[in-house]
């Protein structure tokens, strides 16, 4: 029985080191793969202007009425390019009269708002001001004047 046990044991010995010799491990093979994706151009409106109040005009005034301020934010992937515009008509009714306004880029009115690029570096909010104008001098008749304006950004 003693010899029994000192056979299995060496069986056991022997195997263990012949499991170890790298010539009897295990071989591994790999392939390597590519992994693709693409990223597009995208932007959103996360809030648009909801009104734009000019207040009270004064038709008797000469002086041009600038009150007020309007923003949207945007948010755009890193690296678009897009075209901001205010498609606005050029005047609020009331019955069969116009009041004329028109929105610039700056507080001063010294840049119509137009087409504005924006080129976004990076995926962070990006808030578009803009700012109202309605000349002096309007030929009117007393009452609420409304119009709808719209905001817009092509990528």
């Amino acid at each position: 029985m003693k010899k029994s046990r000192s056979v299995v044991a060496a069986l056991i010995a022997g195997a263990l080191a012949l499991s170890a010799h790298p010539l009897l491990a295990a071989t591994t093979v790999s392939s390597t793969f590519s992994v693709t994706a693409t990223v597009a151009d995208k932007c959103t409106i996360k809030t648009g202007p909801a009104t734009y109040s000019f207040g009270t005009y004064d038709p008797t005034s000469a002086t041009d009425l600038d009150t007020g301020s309007g923003s949207a934010v945007i948010k755009c992937t890193k690296g678009t390019t897009a075209s901001i515009t205010l498609t606005t008509p050029t005047a609020m009714t009331n019955g069969t009269d116009t009041l004329t306004h028109s929105f610039f880029q700056d507080a001063g009115r010294a840049t119509a708002f137009g087409t504005v690029t924006y080129a976004s570096t990076s995926n962070a909010d990006h808030t578009v001001n803009f700012f109202g104008r309605i000349p002096a001098l309007q030929d009117v008749s007393t009452g609420a004047y409304t119009g709808t304006s719209s905001f817009n950004v092509a990528y």
